[in-house]
């Protein structure tokens, strides 16, 4: 497998589940 593309896929994973973590902080604090 492409390193550089697995990486690139980890950083977009990784994005989308602090977008969903901080939503859900945001959601859960207020």
């Amino acid at each position: 497998m492409d390193l550089v593309l697995l990486s690139d896929w980890l950083h977009q994973w990784n994005a989308r589940v602090l977008l969903v973590v901080m939503t859900g902080i945001i959601f859960w604090t207020s």
